[in-house]
């Protein structure tokens, strides 16, 4: 699984649970004069619950994916803000004291009028030849902004702390959520963390690695050993392997899978430098297809994965 989105959507699962929960009862046990949401079919209800926790998904995947970048070294530069690009630069332009007719965007600010950034001396006027930088810069000088790189070491630690390899809280959101996992899924989440070399064709380069971080849905009774394995002095890759599969599997404990899946709003998914396909259970022989199928969770299958 994507590590962020499962993280991000179990965060807003957690967060959206109370109004959910609130909504289910009122529309099955309300009553009163006052009392609407108990005349809602039940089509409008689950509509309901996804304007409620959409939002909450996309903002707290934003913050996810980001301190994963910053992570796994793939940050760029306004990765370590909450501003967008075009916001950065309407406070470069207030700053700079350019005035306009028109609101300075991105690429307004290209064909300012640079009243006191002096025409081509403005970072800015020519962005896109690496002016990005320059007017970051600019800010954090000023203090209009925090220093980025300050910003990406916070976010690789606020990262850390999440998956539960900080120094400081070893426990991880999936750790601590473990039991509400396991009463309203029936499952466990446990994280694969392995490195790669930058450029995954050249795999001589091992002193050039990046961190990756995966999250796997397991069965209870399901681990994994993490490995660390130095052929150099000054050089490491990582894996996990997995040491025991949970208990026997059954259709009833299958099902689980495709039920997380779709209460988190998860896909299954599988790190690019893996090779394999995701293993997922084929159509039995003969078995009927229909036009829901194609819309239907696929059922898991027993994966090892192996890194050599």
């Amino acid at each position: 699984m994507r590590v962020d989105q499962l993280g991000a959507h179990l965060e807003s699962y957690i967060a959206t649970l109370p109004t959910i929960t609130a909504l289910r009862l009122c529309n099955r046990f309300g009553t009163g004069d006052n009392c609407h949401v108990n005349r809602l079919p039940i089509e409008l209800v689950k509509l309901i619950e996804e304007h409620v926790v959409e939002p909450e998904r996309e903002k707290t995947l934003t913050s996810w994916s980001r301190q994963q970048r910053c992570y796994e070294g793939k940050c760029g530069l306004f990765d370590h803000y909450s501003e967008t690009q075009e916001e950065v630069y309407q406070i470069y332009h207030d700053l700079c004291g350019c005035k306009d007719d028109k609101d300075c965007g991105v690429e307004e600010h290209f064909f300012c009028g640079h009243r006191k950034c002096e025409g081509s001396q403005c970072p800015a006027w020519k962005f896109k030849y690496g002016s990005d930088h320059a007017v970051l810069e600019y800010l954090c000088r000023v203090d209009a902004l925090p220093e980025y790189t300050e910003v990406c070491s916070d976010q690789q630690e606020e990262w850390r702390r999440k998956i539960g390899t900080s120094t400081v809280n070893s426990d991880g959101i999936f750790k601590e959520q473990e039991e509400l996992l396991l009463a309203h899924f029936g499952i466990i989440v446990w994280l694969g963390r392995f490195s790669i070399p930058e450029d995954v064709y050249s795999r001589h380069r091992l002193c050039s690695c990046s961190p990756v971080t995966t999250a796997h849905l397991a069965l209870p009774g399901s681990s994994t050993r993490h490995e660390d394995w130095c052929p150099q002095e000054t050089e490491r890759a990582d894996f996990d392997i997995p040491l025991k599969i949970g208990p026997l599997l059954t259709a009833q404990s299958l099902s689980r899978f495709p039920r997380a899946l779709k209460l988190l709003g998860l896909q299954a998914w599988q790190h690019p430098s893996r090779k394999a396909k995701p293993a997922l259970s084929p159509p039995s022989e003969g078995a009927a297809v229909s036009a829901a199928d194609d819309e239907a969770v696929l059922q898991p299958q027993l994966t090892l994965l192996v890194s050599t």
